[in-house]
């Protein structure tokens, strides 16, 4: 169905809602067939060399008045630094997680650094952590990008924690299904 509306151009594969929806779809159903990631990667254009990380980010705050505008801000921090087309995200009470799809010339570091920055920049009322999950080549890897990620930005102290820092933690993750 999906397939069938964007060849029709009747949805617009880059608009945030849809992007969104797929995050959603993608989390939510664990049976879905390798052709579908593979699909939806060359549909956004993620079938280049490179690597996918996730990023859980929570945002702490005093006062939280209008979610949609720091909607809106990290939408447009993620649109600067790393480009419409390289995230994906979905967000769920004050975790927003994001996808992004790093060209292989693009440091990791640096890009987190640069995208901290500028979210600490544009929201001053609050209090931003970040939590990384390892690199994986493929989209299928969706779930273990977002679990990483969250359970990365829960040992952060309002600064980018990654997942593989944390060895307990690597230790216990695999045992989370038994």
């Amino acid at each position: 169905l999906i397939s069938f509306w964007i060849e029709n151009e009747k949805l617009n594969i880059s608009q945030p809602k849809f992007k969104t929806t797929l995050v959603e779809i993608m989390l939510n159903d664990k049976e879905l067939p390798f052709e579908f990631y593979d699909n939806i990667e060359k549909d956004i254009g993620w079938d280049k060399d490179g690597d996918i990380v996730g990023l859980c980010i929570k945002l702490g705050s005093k006062n939280i008045n209008n979610t949609e505008n720091l909607n809106d801000i990290l939408h447009n921090v993620f649109t600067e630094i790393i480009g419409l087309d390289n995230f994906l995200e979905t967000n769920k009470n004050n975790y927003i997680f994001v996808i992004l799809k790093l060209e292989t010339e693009d440091n990791l570091e640096e890009v987190l650094n640069s995208i901290y920055g500028k979210i600490n920049n544009s929201i001053k009322k609050h209090e931003v952590s970040i939590g990384v999950s390892n690199t994986y080549k493929y989209l299928k890897d969706i779930n273990k990008l977002h679990d990483e990620s969250y359970l990365a930005v829960l040992f952060s102290n309002h600064d980018i924690i990654y997942f593989n820092s944390l060895d307990t933690i690597k230790l216990l993750y695999p045992l989370k299904d038994d």
